[in-house]
Protein backbone atom coordinates (compact mmCIF):
# COMPACT_ATOMS: atom_id res chain seq x y z
CA UNK A 1 0.00 0.00 0.00
CA UNK A 2 1.09 3.63 -0.50
CA UNK A 3 1.81 4.21 3.16
CA UNK A 4 4.38 1.42 3.11
CA UNK A 5 6.19 2.52 -0.08
CA UNK A 6 8.96 4.25 1.87
CA UNK A 7 9.52 1.28 4.18
CA UNK A 8 9.41 -1.13 1.23
CA UNK A 9 11.88 1.03 -0.65
CA UNK A 10 14.30 1.02 2.30
CA UNK A 11 14.00 -2.78 2.62
CA UNK A 12 14.54 -3.22 -1.12
CA UNK A 13 17.56 -0.89 -1.02
CA UNK A 14 19.03 -2.87 1.90
CA UNK A 15 18.62 -6.09 -0.11
CA UNK A 16 20.25 -4.62 -3.22
CA UNK A 17 23.14 -3.16 -1.19
CA UNK A 18 23.62 -6.55 0.46
CA UNK A 19 23.74 -8.28 -2.96
CA UNK A 20 26.16 -5.65 -4.26
CA UNK A 21 28.70 -5.99 -1.44
CA UNK A 22 28.22 -9.77 -1.35
CA UNK A 23 29.29 -9.89 -4.99
CA UNK A 24 32.16 -7.45 -4.43
CA UNK A 25 33.35 -9.50 -1.47
CA UNK A 26 33.59 -12.53 -3.76
CA UNK A 27 35.94 -10.64 -6.07
CA UNK A 28 37.84 -8.77 -3.30
CA UNK A 29 37.97 -11.20 -0.40
CA UNK A 30 39.52 -9.88 2.77
CA UNK A 31 38.97 -6.21 1.91
CA UNK A 32 38.26 -4.44 5.18
CA UNK A 33 35.95 -1.76 3.78
CA UNK A 34 33.96 -4.25 1.68
CA UNK A 35 33.50 -6.55 4.64
CA UNK A 36 32.42 -3.61 6.85
CA UNK A 37 29.77 -2.52 4.32
CA UNK A 38 28.65 -6.12 3.80
CA UNK A 39 28.13 -6.61 7.56
CA UNK A 40 26.13 -3.38 7.84
CA UNK A 41 23.98 -4.25 4.77
CA UNK A 42 23.38 -7.78 6.02
CA UNK A 43 22.24 -6.55 9.44
CA UNK A 44 20.05 -3.86 7.86
CA UNK A 45 18.40 -6.51 5.66
CA UNK A 46 17.82 -8.83 8.62
CA UNK A 47 16.40 -6.00 10.77
CA UNK A 48 14.12 -4.79 7.98
CA UNK A 49 12.84 -8.31 7.26
CA UNK A 50 12.20 -8.99 10.94
CA UNK A 51 10.20 -5.79 11.41
CA UNK A 52 8.34 -6.37 8.11
CA UNK A 53 7.31 -9.78 9.41
CA UNK A 54 6.27 -8.36 12.80
CA UNK A 55 4.20 -5.51 11.35
CA UNK A 56 2.58 -7.69 8.70
CA UNK A 57 1.75 -10.31 11.35
CA UNK A 58 -0.50 -7.75 13.05
CA UNK A 59 -2.86 -7.81 10.06
CA UNK A 60 -2.19 -10.89 7.94
CA UNK A 61 -0.21 -14.12 7.68
CA UNK A 62 3.20 -13.21 6.22
CA UNK A 63 4.41 -15.84 3.77
CA UNK A 64 1.46 -17.98 4.85
CA UNK A 65 2.91 -18.40 8.35
CA UNK A 66 -0.10 -18.92 10.62
CA UNK A 67 1.41 -19.24 14.11
CA UNK A 68 0.62 -16.10 16.16
CA UNK A 69 -0.05 -14.01 13.07
CA UNK A 70 -3.08 -12.00 11.80
CA UNK A 71 -3.40 -10.81 15.40
CA UNK A 72 -5.91 -8.00 14.87
CA UNK A 73 -8.52 -10.03 12.92
CA UNK A 74 -8.00 -13.04 15.20
CA UNK A 75 -8.43 -11.05 18.42
CA UNK A 76 -10.94 -8.49 17.17
CA UNK A 77 -13.35 -9.33 20.03
CA UNK A 78 -10.68 -8.50 22.63
CA UNK A 79 -9.66 -5.44 20.63
CA UNK A 80 -13.25 -4.22 20.45
CA UNK A 81 -13.80 -4.78 24.18
CA UNK A 82 -10.56 -2.99 24.96
CA UNK A 83 -11.49 -0.01 22.80
CA UNK A 84 -14.90 0.16 24.47
CA UNK A 85 -13.34 0.04 27.93
CA UNK A 86 -10.81 2.70 26.95
CA UNK A 87 -13.51 4.98 25.54
CA UNK A 88 -15.95 4.55 28.42
CA UNK A 89 -13.45 4.32 31.26
CA UNK A 90 -10.69 6.71 30.22
CA UNK A 91 -11.28 8.91 27.20
CA UNK A 92 -14.99 9.65 27.74
CA UNK A 93 -15.74 8.56 31.31
CA UNK A 94 -18.73 10.04 33.13
CA UNK A 95 -16.43 12.01 35.43
CA UNK A 96 -14.37 13.38 32.54
CA UNK A 97 -17.52 14.42 30.65
CA UNK A 98 -18.92 16.19 33.71
CA UNK A 99 -15.56 17.85 34.39
CA UNK A 100 -15.36 19.03 30.80
CA UNK A 101 -18.94 20.33 30.84
CA UNK A 102 -18.28 22.17 34.10
CA UNK A 103 -15.77 24.31 32.22
CA UNK A 104 -18.30 25.18 29.52
CA UNK A 105 -21.10 27.69 30.05
CA UNK A 106 -23.90 26.02 28.12
CA UNK A 107 -26.29 28.94 28.45
CA UNK A 108 -23.90 31.09 26.38
CA UNK A 109 -24.26 28.61 23.51
CA UNK A 110 -28.05 28.80 23.86
CA UNK A 111 -27.97 32.60 23.70
CA UNK A 112 -25.57 32.55 20.76
CA UNK A 113 -27.75 30.07 18.86
CA UNK A 114 -30.94 32.05 19.40
CA UNK A 115 -29.25 35.36 18.57
CA UNK A 116 -28.23 34.04 15.15
CA UNK A 117 -31.88 34.08 14.08
CA UNK A 118 -34.24 35.03 16.89
CA UNK A 119 -37.40 34.92 14.80
CA UNK A 120 -36.55 31.49 13.43
CA UNK A 121 -36.02 30.18 16.97
CA UNK A 122 -39.39 31.59 18.06
CA UNK A 123 -41.10 30.05 15.02
CA UNK A 124 -39.55 26.67 15.86
CA UNK A 125 -40.71 26.96 19.46
CA UNK A 126 -44.25 27.79 18.36
CA UNK A 127 -44.13 24.89 15.91
CA UNK A 128 -43.11 22.49 18.69
CA UNK A 129 -45.99 23.85 20.74
CA UNK A 130 -48.44 23.07 17.94
CA UNK A 131 -47.09 19.52 17.64
CA UNK A 132 -47.39 18.97 21.38
CA UNK A 133 -50.98 20.25 21.35
CA UNK A 134 -51.76 17.88 18.49
CA UNK A 135 -50.30 14.91 20.36
CA UNK A 136 -52.28 15.77 23.50
CA UNK A 137 -55.59 15.81 21.60
CA UNK A 138 -56.74 12.34 22.65
CA UNK A 139 -59.03 11.12 25.38
CA UNK A 140 -56.33 8.94 26.93
CA UNK A 141 -53.74 11.73 27.05
CA UNK A 142 -56.17 14.29 28.47
CA UNK A 143 -57.45 11.82 31.04
CA UNK A 144 -53.93 10.90 32.15
CA UNK A 145 -52.94 14.57 32.29
CA UNK A 146 -56.04 15.39 34.36
CA UNK A 147 -55.32 12.60 36.85
CA UNK A 148 -51.69 13.66 37.23
CA UNK A 149 -52.68 17.32 37.66
CA UNK A 150 -55.32 16.48 40.27
CA UNK A 151 -52.91 14.26 42.21
CA UNK A 152 -50.21 16.91 42.06
CA UNK A 153 -52.50 19.66 43.34
CA UNK A 154 -53.96 17.39 46.03
CA UNK A 155 -50.47 16.74 47.42
CA UNK A 156 -49.33 20.33 47.04
CA UNK A 157 -49.20 22.44 50.20
CA UNK A 158 -50.53 25.83 49.08
CA UNK A 159 -50.29 27.52 52.50
CA UNK A 160 -46.78 28.90 51.88
CA UNK A 161 -47.99 30.32 48.56
CA UNK A 162 -50.94 32.07 50.25
CA UNK A 163 -48.53 33.59 52.76
CA UNK A 164 -46.09 34.61 50.04
CA UNK A 165 -48.93 36.21 48.06
CA UNK A 166 -49.98 38.33 51.05
CA UNK A 167 -46.35 39.29 51.74
CA UNK A 168 -45.88 40.20 48.09
CA UNK A 169 -49.00 42.36 48.12
CA UNK A 170 -47.72 44.37 51.09
CA UNK A 171 -44.05 44.51 50.06
CA UNK A 172 -44.86 45.70 46.54
CA UNK A 173 -47.66 48.04 47.73
CA UNK A 174 -50.19 46.12 45.67
CA UNK A 175 -52.70 45.72 48.52
CA UNK A 176 -54.71 48.84 47.58
CA UNK A 177 -54.87 47.79 43.95
CA UNK A 178 -55.93 44.30 44.97
CA UNK A 179 -58.68 45.70 47.20
CA UNK A 180 -59.87 47.97 44.38
CA UNK A 181 -60.16 44.97 42.08
CA UNK A 182 -61.99 43.00 44.76
CA UNK A 183 -64.41 45.85 45.54
CA UNK A 184 -65.14 46.48 41.85
CA UNK A 185 -65.92 42.81 41.40
CA UNK A 186 -68.18 42.79 44.46
CA UNK A 187 -69.99 45.87 43.16
CA UNK A 188 -70.71 44.12 39.87
CA UNK A 189 -72.07 41.11 41.75
CA UNK A 190 -74.10 43.23 44.21
CA UNK A 191 -75.79 45.19 41.42
CA UNK A 192 -77.14 42.09 39.70
CA UNK A 193 -80.88 41.30 40.03
CA UNK A 194 -80.04 37.77 41.10
CA UNK A 195 -78.34 39.17 44.19
CA UNK A 196 -81.50 41.08 45.11
CA UNK A 197 -83.52 37.86 44.68
CA UNK A 198 -81.08 36.05 46.93
CA UNK A 199 -81.40 38.75 49.61
CA UNK A 200 -85.20 38.58 49.43
CA UNK A 201 -85.09 34.83 49.96
CA UNK A 202 -82.86 35.30 53.01
CA UNK A 203 -85.21 37.91 54.48
CA UNK A 204 -88.21 35.71 53.82
CA UNK A 205 -86.49 32.71 55.41
CA UNK A 206 -85.50 34.72 58.48
CA UNK A 207 -89.05 36.05 58.92
CA UNK A 208 -90.58 32.57 59.01
CA UNK A 209 -91.10 30.96 62.43
CA UNK A 210 -88.72 28.09 63.05
CA UNK A 211 -87.39 26.08 65.92
CA UNK A 212 -84.69 27.79 67.85
CA UNK A 213 -82.34 26.47 70.40
CA UNK A 214 -82.89 27.17 74.07
CA UNK A 215 -81.54 30.66 74.87
CA UNK A 216 -78.43 30.52 76.97
CA UNK A 217 -79.17 33.79 78.78
CA UNK A 218 -81.93 36.30 79.46
CA UNK A 219 -80.25 38.67 76.96
CA UNK A 220 -80.44 36.06 74.19
CA UNK A 221 -84.11 35.51 75.02
CA UNK A 222 -84.89 39.24 74.92
CA UNK A 223 -83.05 39.71 71.58
CA UNK A 224 -84.92 36.84 69.99
CA UNK A 225 -88.27 37.96 71.33
CA UNK A 226 -87.66 41.54 70.19
CA UNK A 227 -86.74 40.43 66.70
CA UNK A 228 -89.84 38.26 66.42
CA UNK A 229 -92.04 41.05 67.79
CA UNK A 230 -90.70 43.65 65.34
CA UNK A 231 -90.99 41.36 62.32
CA UNK A 232 -94.46 40.27 63.38
CA UNK A 233 -95.62 43.83 63.96
CA UNK A 234 -94.21 44.95 60.61
CA UNK A 235 -95.96 42.13 58.82
CA UNK A 236 -99.27 42.77 60.62
CA UNK A 237 -99.14 46.44 59.68
CA UNK A 238 -98.32 45.46 56.13
CA UNK A 239 -95.10 47.38 56.26
CA UNK A 240 -92.86 44.31 56.02
CA UNK A 241 -92.17 43.51 52.36
CA UNK A 242 -89.24 41.11 51.68
CA UNK A 243 -88.78 42.50 48.18
CA UNK A 244 -88.56 46.09 49.33
CA UNK A 245 -86.29 45.17 52.23
CA UNK A 246 -84.05 43.23 49.84
CA UNK A 247 -83.85 46.29 47.58
CA UNK A 248 -82.93 48.47 50.56
CA UNK A 249 -80.27 45.96 51.70
CA UNK A 250 -78.88 45.72 48.17
CA UNK A 251 -78.57 49.49 47.89
CA UNK A 252 -76.97 49.73 51.33
CA UNK A 253 -74.42 47.07 50.40
CA UNK A 254 -73.63 48.94 47.19
CA UNK A 255 -73.24 52.18 49.14
CA UNK A 256 -70.88 50.52 51.65
CA UNK A 257 -68.76 49.06 48.82
CA UNK A 258 -68.64 52.42 47.02
CA UNK A 259 -67.56 54.07 50.25
CA UNK A 260 -64.90 51.37 50.71
CA UNK A 261 -63.10 52.76 47.65
CA UNK A 262 -61.99 55.72 49.74
CA UNK A 263 -58.65 55.25 51.55
CA UNK A 264 -60.13 56.38 54.91
CA UNK A 265 -63.17 54.06 54.73
CA UNK A 266 -63.63 51.84 57.78
CA UNK A 267 -64.38 48.73 55.73
CA UNK A 268 -61.23 49.22 53.67
CA UNK A 269 -59.09 49.58 56.81
CA UNK A 270 -60.72 46.47 58.28
CA UNK A 271 -59.94 44.50 55.12
CA UNK A 272 -56.34 45.73 55.11
CA UNK A 273 -55.85 44.79 58.73
CA UNK A 274 -57.66 41.51 58.19
CA UNK A 275 -55.05 40.36 55.72
CA UNK A 276 -52.39 40.84 58.42
CA UNK A 277 -54.46 38.68 60.75
CA UNK A 278 -54.97 36.05 58.06
CA UNK A 279 -51.22 35.99 57.37
CA UNK A 280 -50.48 35.49 61.07
CA UNK A 281 -53.18 32.88 61.56
CA UNK A 282 -52.01 30.91 58.53
CA UNK A 283 -48.66 30.63 60.28
CA UNK A 284 -49.81 30.01 63.85
CA UNK A 285 -53.37 28.62 63.83
CA UNK A 286 -53.24 24.90 63.08
CA UNK A 287 -57.03 24.61 62.96
CA UNK A 288 -57.17 27.32 60.29
CA UNK A 289 -54.42 25.57 58.35
CA UNK A 290 -56.39 22.33 58.46
CA UNK A 291 -59.54 24.13 57.35
CA UNK A 292 -57.71 25.66 54.39
CA UNK A 293 -56.34 22.26 53.41
CA UNK A 294 -59.81 20.69 53.57
CA UNK A 295 -61.24 23.53 51.49
CA UNK A 296 -58.42 23.10 49.00
CA UNK A 297 -59.07 19.36 48.68
CA UNK A 298 -62.81 19.89 48.35
CA UNK A 299 -62.31 22.37 45.53
CA UNK A 300 -59.87 20.04 43.76
CA UNK A 301 -62.24 17.08 44.04
CA UNK A 302 -65.16 19.09 42.66
CA UNK A 303 -63.27 20.46 39.68
CA UNK A 304 -63.59 18.45 36.47
CA UNK A 305 -59.98 18.76 35.29
CA UNK A 306 -60.57 16.53 32.28
CA UNK A 307 -63.32 18.78 30.92
CA UNK A 308 -61.29 21.90 31.72
CA UNK A 309 -58.18 20.58 29.96
CA UNK A 310 -60.20 19.34 27.00
CA UNK A 311 -61.81 22.75 26.57
CA UNK A 312 -58.44 24.51 26.92
CA UNK A 313 -56.81 22.25 24.35
CA UNK A 314 -59.66 22.71 21.90
CA UNK A 315 -59.48 26.48 22.28
CA UNK A 316 -55.72 26.54 21.80
CA UNK A 317 -55.87 24.21 18.82
CA UNK A 318 -58.54 26.34 17.20
CA UNK A 319 -56.52 29.48 17.89
CA UNK A 320 -53.29 28.10 16.37
CA UNK A 321 -54.90 25.97 13.69
CA UNK A 322 -52.97 25.27 10.52
CA UNK A 323 -55.58 27.20 8.58
CA UNK A 324 -53.99 30.30 10.02
CA UNK A 325 -57.16 32.34 10.42
CA UNK A 326 -57.36 35.71 12.13
CA UNK A 327 -57.57 34.14 15.60
CA UNK A 328 -54.47 32.07 14.90
CA UNK A 329 -52.50 35.05 13.65
CA UNK A 330 -53.57 37.19 16.63
CA UNK A 331 -52.50 34.50 19.10
CA UNK A 332 -49.27 33.91 17.21
CA UNK A 333 -48.45 37.62 17.24
CA UNK A 334 -49.27 37.82 20.93
CA UNK A 335 -47.11 34.80 21.79
CA UNK A 336 -44.28 36.13 19.62
CA UNK A 337 -44.38 39.50 21.38
CA UNK A 338 -44.40 37.81 24.80
CA UNK A 339 -41.52 35.49 23.91
CA UNK A 340 -39.45 38.41 22.57
CA UNK A 341 -40.12 40.37 25.74
CA UNK A 342 -39.19 37.47 28.02
CA UNK A 343 -36.10 36.76 25.92
CA UNK A 344 -34.88 40.34 26.40
CA UNK A 345 -35.49 40.02 30.14
CA UNK A 346 -33.62 36.71 30.19
CA UNK A 347 -30.58 38.16 28.40
CA UNK A 348 -30.36 40.95 30.97
CA UNK A 349 -30.89 38.72 34.03
CA UNK A 350 -27.74 37.05 35.36
CA UNK A 351 -29.82 35.17 37.95
CA UNK A 352 -32.08 33.62 35.31
CA UNK A 353 -29.09 32.64 33.18
CA UNK A 354 -27.40 31.02 36.18
CA UNK A 355 -30.60 29.11 36.94
CA UNK A 356 -30.82 27.81 33.36
CA UNK A 357 -27.10 26.97 33.38
CA UNK A 358 -27.51 24.91 36.55
CA UNK A 359 -30.54 23.15 35.05
CA UNK A 360 -28.70 22.40 31.78
CA UNK A 361 -25.61 21.14 33.59
CA UNK A 362 -27.71 18.80 35.74
CA UNK A 363 -29.71 17.61 32.75
CA UNK A 364 -26.70 16.96 30.53
CA UNK A 365 -24.85 15.32 33.43
CA UNK A 366 -27.75 12.96 34.10
CA UNK A 367 -28.03 12.22 30.38
CA UNK A 368 -24.31 11.46 30.14
CA UNK A 369 -24.48 9.17 33.17
CA UNK A 370 -27.64 7.37 32.03
CA UNK A 371 -26.53 6.96 28.41
CA UNK A 372 -22.80 6.57 29.04
CA UNK A 373 -22.78 2.96 27.81
CA UNK A 374 -24.23 4.20 24.55
CA UNK A 375 -20.91 5.86 23.67
CA UNK A 376 -19.02 2.58 23.92
CA UNK A 377 -21.83 0.72 22.17
CA UNK A 378 -21.46 3.00 19.16
CA UNK A 379 -17.76 2.16 18.94
CA UNK A 380 -18.51 -1.58 19.29
CA UNK A 381 -21.18 -1.53 16.59
CA UNK A 382 -18.94 0.43 14.23
CA UNK A 383 -16.04 -2.02 14.64
CA UNK A 384 -18.26 -5.11 14.51
CA UNK A 385 -19.73 -4.03 11.19
CA UNK A 386 -16.26 -4.10 9.55
CA UNK A 387 -14.89 -7.17 7.80
CA UNK A 388 -11.40 -8.42 8.68
CA UNK A 389 -9.88 -6.65 5.70
CA UNK A 390 -11.81 -3.44 6.41
CA UNK A 391 -10.65 -3.58 10.03
CA UNK A 392 -7.06 -3.98 8.88
CA UNK A 393 -7.40 -1.04 6.50
CA UNK A 394 -8.97 1.05 9.28
CA UNK A 395 -6.04 0.43 11.65
CA UNK A 396 -3.46 0.83 8.89
CA UNK A 397 -5.03 4.10 7.86
CA UNK A 398 -4.72 5.46 11.39
CA UNK A 399 -1.29 4.03 12.27
CA UNK A 400 0.24 3.19 8.89
CA UNK A 401 2.89 5.92 8.93
CA UNK A 402 4.06 4.96 12.40
CA UNK A 403 4.20 1.30 11.44
CA UNK A 404 6.21 2.19 8.32
CA UNK A 405 8.73 4.05 10.47
CA UNK A 406 9.03 1.00 12.73
CA UNK A 407 10.15 -0.99 9.70
CA UNK A 408 12.50 1.76 8.54
CA UNK A 409 14.00 2.02 12.01
CA UNK A 410 14.51 -1.76 11.96
CA UNK A 411 16.72 -1.48 8.89
CA UNK A 412 18.57 1.59 10.20
CA UNK A 413 19.17 0.15 13.65
CA UNK A 414 20.14 -3.17 12.08
CA UNK A 415 22.76 -1.47 9.94
CA UNK A 416 24.16 0.42 12.94
CA UNK A 417 24.27 -2.74 15.08
CA UNK A 418 25.83 -4.76 12.24
CA UNK A 419 28.51 -2.15 11.70
CA UNK A 420 29.16 -1.93 15.42
CA UNK A 421 29.49 -5.70 15.80
CA UNK A 422 31.90 -5.83 12.83
CA UNK A 423 34.10 -3.18 14.39
CA UNK A 424 33.90 -4.90 17.79
CA UNK A 425 35.00 -8.23 16.29
CA UNK A 426 37.68 -6.80 14.02
CA UNK A 427 39.15 -4.15 16.30
CA UNK A 428 38.72 -5.63 19.77
CA UNK A 429 37.71 -9.27 19.87
CA UNK A 430 40.15 -10.72 17.27
CA UNK A 431 43.27 -8.70 18.19
CA UNK A 432 42.81 -8.64 21.96
CA UNK A 433 40.46 -11.35 23.17
CA UNK A 434 41.34 -14.22 20.81
CA UNK A 435 45.09 -14.25 21.79
CA UNK A 436 44.20 -14.37 25.45
CA UNK A 437 41.85 -17.28 24.88
CA UNK A 438 44.50 -19.14 22.91
CA UNK A 439 47.05 -18.60 25.70
CA UNK A 440 44.64 -19.94 28.27
CA UNK A 441 43.97 -22.98 26.16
Amino acid sequence: MNKYNKADSILCAAFLIFLLFFAINKHLPGNYVVQFCLAAAEAALIGGLADWFAVTALFRKPLGFGWHTALIPRHRAKLTAGIREMVEGNLLSSDSIRAHLAGIRLVDYVISYVEQDEQSAIDKLLGYGQKILGQLDSKENVEALAVNLKNYLANLNLLPYYQQLIDWLYQNKKIDKGLDILIDRLLVLAARPVFKTYLAALVEEYSQPKETKQPESVWDFLKGAAAKFLLGAAAAADIFNPGEMAAILQQEIINVLEEAKQPEAVLRQVLQGGLHDVRRQLTEDESLQESVRKWQNQVILKLDFQAILQAMLKSLQNAVSIAGGSAGSVLTDWLTARLQKYWRIFKQSKAMQDWLEEYLQRGVGRLAAAQHDFIGQIAVEALTSLSDEELNEFVEDKAGQDLAWIRINGSVVGAIVGAGLFLFVQEFYIPLVVPVIRMLL
